[in-house]
């Protein structure tokens, strides 16, 4: 049909942006595997699949809409031929971000599922938590610099916390609490990353100089699809759901409080040494 409507190399434009890509099989497999369950016993594995179920409906009646509703449109005009031809590849792309878009929301949803379920296998090891900050720090740091705000990392260089945990769990703690703390800092604000060893516990702090949240609303900041009305966020509001569900699958305690001293969050996660 497309050959019909559109221009070659427009057609190719199209094409290309509405292929599937490797993550969009593997996203199915995923669903898959999910889907199907895992574990001994048919009642746990009947209770996982209907709360992945009601996670997946939940997702579609409340954050797929959006994006569904603009790749319907755009899509449509380009099968109606309203769509005029030089605004092509500007609406292929439009229709493959918003795709992206759904198969990021429902890729949360599926992850969180797992690490509540306790489908996702843990890899102990010890851990240079310095070390994984410092990275952390380097990873975040172009998007800092896109969004004009300063990414800190304070940690001792004089010697090494160590803990036994799950690296790729831990990076995922850290990586949401960092890329939650720059979405809502404002530019030329700071965000900064501290571990702290505190009478034989270990901690790691996000601190962000963002808006901070209403206190009464700060109890529900780890429920799923939670965001706090009128901060325009874009995210998902699975962010902090699974940076919780993550680190309580690696023993580790994840807490948010306003700061007391000015606006902003601190994130805290803390561990036994």
């Amino acid at each position: 049909m497309f050959n019909v409507l559109v221009a070659p190399r427009v057609a190719s434009d199209i094409a290309k942006a509405l292929r599937p890509t490797p993550s969009a099989f593997e996203f199915g497999h995923k669903v898959e595997m999910a889907l199907a369950g895992s574990g001994d016993g048919a009642d746990s594995a009947d209770g996982r699949v209907a709360r992945l179920k009601a996670d997946l409906l939940s997702a579609v009646s409340h954050d797929l809409k959006t994006p569904l509703t603009s790749i319907q449109g755009f899509a449509g005009a380009l099968v109606d031929g309203t769509c005029p031809p030089d605004a092509y590849p500007t609406v292929a792309r439009i229709i493959y971000d918003e795709a992206e878009r759904m198969g990021r929301l429902v890729g949360d949803v599926l992850q969180l599922s797992r690490l509540e379920a306790g489908d996702l296998p843990l890899t102990l090891a010890p851990l240079d938590l310095a070390d994984l900050l410092r990275a952390a720090a380097r990873r975040f740091a172009p998007a800092a610099q896109d969004a004009g705000v300063t990414l800190r990392v304070e940690a001792p260089a004089d010697r090494t916390l160590t803990i036994l945990g799950d690296q790729g769990r831990l990076e995922q703690v850290l990586g949401n609490l960092i890329e939650n703390a720059l979405r809502y800092t404002p530019e030329g604000g700071v965000v900064d990353v501290r571990l702290l060893n505190e009478r034989g516990r270990v901690a790691v702090e996000v601190v962000d100089t963002g808006p901070g949240i209403p206190q009464e609303l700060l109890p529900r900041v780890f429920d799923r699809f939670f965001r706090v009305p009128g901060n325009g966020s874009t995210g998902s509001g699975l962010g902090l759901a699974i940076a919780q569900a993550a680190a309580q699958r690696c023993g580790l305690v994840l807490t948010l409080r306003n700061r007391d001293d000015r606006s902003g969050l601190i994130a805290r996660v803390e561990a036994a040494v």
